[in-house]
């Protein structure tokens, strides 16, 4: 019973050493035939253009020297521009780029005017039509005005008679 275990656990780990081994040489066998049947090396450049190239010699006093520094640059003076309106930003002026001085009332920045245009027309189209109400209005009113004074001429006209006729029964 005993050495039947072990014949046992030997079958299954040659089974486990088996698989790992056959595929080890497989791909063995892969790679040498890959090398075996491979073409010459591929050239990158077929046709190379020999060009004589002339030289100078530069000594470092002919050189003017260039230094590039790089870091933060904080400003002594800070000013917060603000604008009145929001939109987008067509143009920007150089000055701010370059930290150049502006004078007063010089145009810095240049909004898109197509939503205040907008705007524009619809209160210019509000404004009119408050207008034409106005003048309905002042139509009604002036209307009001004159029957007014019809029915005032027509009240004395009536309050004559009435006393004309009051008066005429009263000496009788």
């Amino acid at each position: 019973m005993k050495t039947l275990k072990v014949l046992t656990n030997l079958k299954s780990r040659n089974k486990l050493l088996f698989y790992p081994i056959l595929v080890f040489i497989i791909l063995l066998f892969c790679i040498t035939l890959l090398k075996n049947f491979q073409k010459d090396t591929v050239k990158l450049v077929d046709n190379v253009r020999k060009t004589p190239l002339e030289t100078l010699r530069v000594y470092p006093k002919d050189i003017n020297p260039e230094f590039l520094f790089f870091g933060k640059i904080v400003a002594k003076n800070k000013i917060n521009v603000v604008s009145r309106l929001s939109g987008k930003v067509l143009y920007v002026s150089e000055k701010l780029f370059n930290s150049k001085q502006v004078k007063k009332n010089e145009i810095l920045f240049k909004l898109d005017a197509f939503e205040y245009e907008q705007d524009l027309i619809k209160k210019k189209s509000f404004l009119e039509e408050l207008k034409m109400e106005l003048d309905k209005t002042d139509l009604l009113v002036n209307e009001s005005k004159k029957q007014l004074e019809l029915a005032n001429v027509d009240y004395n006209r009536k309050k004559k008679i009435v006393w004309k006729y009051r008066f005429s029964k009263s000496f009788r």
